[in-house]
């Protein structure tokens, strides 16, 4: 039997369907970090039925279905009614658990498919859609299909979620209907894909990331022989250079030479593929004066940030990121460097403290060293939302020099395997210095982590979410200290690509 996750599973890829059905065992773990997402989504959507008093669950589990369905149709009979939460229905060997089902006029229904985002995406009109269809099937008379998101442009006072202004109902109606013959198409098909012995044979390719990342790739590609630097490296490889390539069957930056002459590369993918065809780093002579911009004290600054999806202090909005953490190593002219740092423990709305111990650790004077432009937004941010403290945020803005435009623009190395993030400068730049060992690896899982240390009750839980937060953050300061160390070192002993 099909389902709502099994028929975007199948609109993404057979295989992935079939493993659903046939070797689930195969597939890579749920992470913390997705769990996390799903446990999100879980929150908004019970949030969601609260627009709807009266309302009632369909406790009922899935399987046996008999029992839900009967139950679903026990509440659709008692007018005293006005929605049904998890409401189930059959139709074409396909089940679905109707999020909301409103009772509308003239005993016609409501069909409201929750997501915790904040827009309406193609693939949650295919998820609509083929509710829409089942539910028809099943006998029901809809009045209306609709896809039910955060509004990003909600405030929340602070004081109490104002359920009719945090949601949007967007009626997607007209596209559900659209999409109705697709949906009728769609299923025979996918039903014969489960009943088939053996699996689909299906290459890996991009639909493995879109529009999810398939946990089944590490063993789809289990016995895939890896390519040398793959031409996904090239930054910012349009979709028509890459359908080009692979009309050439062109994998490999090193079968650059056998592209066709209409492919014309950027300067800076010229400069990935030299880089890689002669196996040395690219140094622009550029580099050194560059480097030296930055005036003493030195203060390498990052932030760590969550954005949830249900705001949670007074004056944001949902997923505005709001940040929690800092970490700052200082250098002097003398070369000497020592670490200060924040991190908020409690879940009151941190921005104020963490502005207050900001501004005085990195006093009136020095260059604040960030890595993107991202420190450049949080604190303009900060600014917005404490006016207290806005002047003296504001002076800031001027003192911040970013570190990733200079490596962009005059260096490069094989190892960075086309990306430009600090998790990939850094060991590329000083072996041994990665973030491999870390509890906590990047900036989603931190906010994640950050979550759940102000939510746990677990003490001992919580001592080790901050622990891993706080290397977390000090490998990211700290990682920028010895890259740009490492990098005006090469300033006078490396190799000029232009030079080999």
């Amino acid at each position: 039997m099909l389902s709502k996750t099994r028929y975007v599973s199948g609109q993404q890829c057979h295989l992935r369907l079939w493993n659903d059905q046939h070797q689930r065992e195969v597939a890579e773990p749920v992470s913390a970090s997705l769990q996390a997402i799903f446990d999100q989504g879980h929150a908004v959507g019970e949030l969601a039925t609260r627009r709807f008093p009266g309302g009632v669950l369909v406790q009922e589990e899935s399987w046996p279905i008999e029992e839900a369905c009967a139950r679903t149709a026990a509440l659709m009979a008692d007018p005293s009614v006005p929605a049904i939460f998890e409401a189930a229905f059959v139709h074409g060997g396909t089940l679905v658990r109707v999020d909301i089902l409103e009772r509308g006029a003239r005993g016609r229904w409501n069909l409201i498919e929750v997501k915790s985002t904040g827009s309406v995406k193609p693939v949650h009109l295919q998820d609509a859609a083929l509710q829409a269809w089942v539910v028809r099937g099943a006998g029901v008379r809809l009045g209306s299909v609709a896809v039910c998101t955060l509004n990003t442009a909600y405030v929340y006072d602070g004081s109490k979620l104002d359920l009719e202004q945090l949601f949007t109902v967007h009626d997607v109606s007209e596209q559900a209907e659209e999409l109705r013959p697709a949906v009728a198409k769609n299923v025979p098909v996918l039903l014969r894909v489960l009943g088939q012995e053996h699996p689909p044979a299906i290459e890996p390719g991009p639909h493995c990331n879109e529009p999810y990342d398939c946990p089944y790739l590490a063993h789809c590609t289990r016995d895939l022989v890896p390519v040398s630097h793959p031409i996904t490296e090239l930054p910012k490889l349009s979709a028509k250079k890459a359908a080009l390539l692979s009309e050439h069957d062109i994998e490999s930056i090193h079968d650059l030479h056998l592209a066709p002459e209409e492919l014309e590369l950027t300067s800076l993918q010229e400069r990935v593929r030299d880089s890689v065809t002669r196996g040395v780093e690219f140094i622009a002579p550029e580099l050194g004066a560059a480097l030296e911009e930055p005036t003493y004290p030195i203060f390498y600054l990052d932030f760590e940030t969550f954005g949830p999806a249900i705001p949670r202090y007074a004056g944001t909005k949902p997923f505005e990121p709001v940040p929690f953490q800092w970490s700052i190593h200082v250098e002097d002219q003398s070369g000497t460097v020592r670490h200060e740092e924040f991190l908020s423990e409690s879940d009151g709305d941190p921005r104020e403290a963490l502005a207050e111990a900001l501004l005085l650790a990195v006093g009136s004077s020095g260059s604040i060293c960030s890595y993107s432009f991202y420190e450049n937004a949080v604190i303009r941010r900060l600014a917005s939302a404490l006016p207290k403290y806005r002047r003296r945020l504001t002076a800031l803005l001027p003192r911040l020099w970013d570190l990733l435009p200079v490596v962009r623009q005059h260096y490069y190395h094989p190892d960075f395997r086309g990306s430009f993030s600090i998790k990939s400068v850094l060991p590329a730049l000083v072996p041994g210095a990665s973030y491999d060992e870390l509890a906590v690896r990047d900036g989603m899982q931190a906010g994640l982590a950050y979550l759940a240390a102000i939510t746990t009750e677990d003490a001992a839980r919580k001592a080790e979410l901050l622990a891993a937060l706080r290397a977390y953050c000090r490998r990211d300061s700290l990682g920028m200290v010895e890259v740009r160390r490492a990098l005006l070192q090469k300033t006078s002993s490396g190799t000029l690509l232009d030079e080999v």
